[in-house]
Parts: C-alpha cells; sequence; structure tokens
C-alpha cells in the first residue's frame, strides 16, 4: 500500500510499478497522480501504467489528472494492459480520473492492446472525464470486459463516453465484447454517448443500464 501525493512530467507514472512484464497481486494504492508531461504520448495508472502481466485483487483509491496537452492513456488501475491471455480481475477504482486527451480514459484501465486480453469482475465507483474515448471500465477496449459494473459518472467532451467502454473496438465474438456487465453512472457528451459503451464494434451481451444518458 502506498499513500500520498505526486506529481510528474513523465511519460509513465504509476502509483506501484510504471511497466512491468510481471503480476501484481492485492495492491493498493492512495497516492493521487498528477500528469503534466506536453512532450509525446504517455502512460498513467493507479498500479500500473504499462502492464504486460495480470493484475488481481487491486485497488486504486488515488485521484489521477492530468492537463497534459499530449496523449495520455489514463486507467485507475492500469494505464494499458497489452499481452495476450493476460488480464485484469477482481479489481477497483474509486478514484476520480480526468483525462484530457482522445487516447482512452478509463475507471479501470486506458487501454486494452491485445484482442486475447480481458477485464473482468471489476468495479469502478469514481468519476472519469476526459476529451474522447472515455468508459467507466476502459476507454478503448481491443479486448473482452466481462462481469464488471460502474456507478461513477462518465463525460467525454467531444467524443465517445460509456458507462462500460468508451470504444469497443473488436470484432471478434470470440475473443472480444462486453458480456454480463451493468452501468448505473450518468453518462454525458456532445457526440457517441451510451449507457453501456459510446462506439462499439464488437458483441454487446447480457449487460444492462440504469444511469441517465
Amino acid at each position: 500500500t502506498v499513500s500520498g501525493t505526486y506529481s510528474s512530467a513523465a511519460t509513465r507514472i504509476a502509483g506501484i510499478c510504471a511497466r512491468s512484464t510481471g503480476s501484481f497481486y492485492n495492491c493498493t494504492n492512495n497516492v493521487n497522480i498528477t500528469i503534466s508531461t506536453s512532450g509525446g504520448s504517455g502512460y498513467a495508472g493507479g498500479i500500473a501504467a504499462y502492464c504486460n502481466g495480470n493484475i488481481e485483487s487491486c485497488q486504486n483509491n488515488g485521484n489521477l489528472t492530468t492537463d497534459a496537452t499530449a496523449a495520455i492513456y489514463l486507467g485507475g488501475i492500469c494505464g494499458s494492459l497489452g499481452a495476450p491471455q493476460k488480464q485484469i480481475a477482481n479489481c477497483t477504482n474509486t478514484g476520480t480520473i480526468q483525462g484530457n486527451g482522445t487516447n482512452g480514459t478509463g475507471g479501470i484501465c486506458a487501454t486494452l492492446n491485445n484482442s486475447a486480453a480481458l477485464i473482468s469482475n471489476c468495479t469502478n465507483s469514481g468519476n472519469v472525464s476526459s476529451k474522447s474515448y472515455v468508459g467507466g471500465i476502459i476507454g478503448k477496449a481491443n479486448g473482452k470486459v466481462e462481469g464488471c459494473t460502474n456507478s461513477g459518472n462518465v463525460t467525454a467532451s467531444t467524443d465517445s463516453a460509456g458507462g462500460i467502454c468508451g470504444y469497443n473496438t473488436n470484432s471478434s465474438r470470440s475473443k472480444g465484447g462486453i458480456v454480463n456487465c451493468s452501468n448505473s453512472g450518468t453518462i454525458s457528451g456532445p457526440k457517441n454517448i451510451g449507457g453501456i459503451s459510446g462506439y462499439g464494434e464488437s458483441l454487446i451481451s447480457k449487460c444492462y443500464n440504469t444511469g441517465t444518458v
């Protein structure tokens, strides 16, 4: 467990570990993280910024914010999960996630970069906002999201906000999709907003929304 406040212009920032090919179990971040980089794209997460391993039973309670003009992947648990057959499972975010870019911003993860990656049984109650591709669970998903719940408010100032996923890009019915998920948060934005997904190219099954859209 880590606590405190951290501000940096680094391109990868996390409460526990910035970049990892290993796995995380039972970790908790209470640090508030502010990203101020104005250079190239970056990654930030309460547990990991860029991960190619599993993240299980972890919790983020810290707020993640950025005023950066660069494209920042910002997620409550992880900025990017990029390896096949890896997952974020049984994780919780309660912190506010406030982005300022178009790459992806999510209560649990900013982006799933592999069609065989998975987010399962995760919960977000923090408010999530950014310019575009904003989701209560995942900003941009090229993998599968299953059994997740969002109660935080989700806001995109330009495009694509969803209670679970901002932009679901995986068209494979066998690997991708959003299954058995629910949203009760308020979803707002000027274009492509949905209780479950803002913009979708794949399967949505057995999901329900009770939040205002």
